[in-house]
């Protein structure tokens, strides 16, 4: 669950060139980190994308829920020996760090994740106008 989502000047771009496509870049990738900035519309990329073992992008499950909100879920083990603590989450055109981010948001609470522990994040934004 996130609280203070955003979309993105350079994501809401780049879906448009998505809708109704499915190109190679679609907005496939979650990504977990542990910035606290508010988000805002000019952000390019997480405050601080998790990198470890384990804590990478991950391809997410996309579903349609329901009334113009699409979910991203996905499931990232800690496998980097300490405890992270997650604060924020996004959705990512890529694998690699880099490429462009449709949304970011902060959870609405950190998540400490211990080491060999899973956290599973479901990401979802409303379409509207």
């Amino acid at each position: 669950m996130t609280a203070n989502t955003v979309i993105t000047t350079l994501g809401l771009a780049q879906q448009a060139r998505y809708t109704n496509q499915n190109v190679a870049g679609a907005w496939k990738w979650l990504a977990i980190g542990t910035g606290a900035a508010t988000p805002t519309i000019a952000d390019t990329a997480l405050g601080a994308e998790c990198t470890g073992t384990g804590m990478i992008r991950k391809l997410a499950t996309l579903t349609y829920v329901a009334d113009d909100i699409s979910m991203w879920t996905a499931t990232f083990t800690n496998s980097t020996g300490s405890t992270i603590v997650v604060t924020e989450c996004g959705v990512f055109d890529q694998l690699a760090v880099g490429g462009t981010m449709l949304a970011r948001g902060l959870l609405l609470a950190p998540k400490s994740v211990i080491a060999g522990q899973t956290i599973t994040v479901r990401f979802s934004v409303k379409q509207a106008v």
